[in-house]
């Protein structure tokens, strides 16, 4: 959803939220599926904002469903000419649960959300004037 050419902030952020209301009624069917639980997650922290505990309640049990998967070594019940793209699935689940909640131990919230992304440039833009304006007083101050 970056860059949208005339996309309103309001009607992205509708998007995001029927995203993640989909994954919401896929995890009413699916409770286990660790992608499933790994990308409502992601919604959660970095394109809404919002709801970081219940992100977290999903990254980890995605962590735990997927190593439960990955012992199992579920894939291989399934046909051949799709062993290959669970066995990712499952595996990329349980490495991005993992870098995703480090990225919000470390802050990382909302990172994505087109209001966040903003504020963030708003917030540069008034700190580059703040210095801006600061050189000027101390070369006048310096008469030059």
């Amino acid at each position: 959803m970056r860059n949208v050419p005339d996309a309103k902030t309001a009607d992205i952020m509708k998007y995001y939220e029927d995203s993640y209301a989909a994954y919401a009624k896929s995890l009413t069917f699916s409770p286990n599926d660790p992608g499933y639980l790994n990308d409502a997650a992601v919604l959660l922290q970095y394109y809404l904002g919002r709801d970081v505990d219940t992100a977290r309640e999903y990254y980890e049990k995605a962590q735990v469903e997927a190593q439960k998967l990955i012992d199992a070594e579920s894939w291989k019940s399934l046909p051949e000419a799709d062993r290959a793209n669970e066995e990712t699935r499952i595996r990329t689940a349980l490495r991005d649960g993992a870098d995703n909640l480090r990225k919000m131990d470390n802050g990382q919230v909302g990172t994505r959300n087109p209001n966040t992304i903003k504020e963030r440039a708003d917030e540069r833009a008034k700190r580059r004037e703040e210095r801006k304006e600061k050189r000027a007083k101390d070369k006048k101050e310096k008469g030059e």
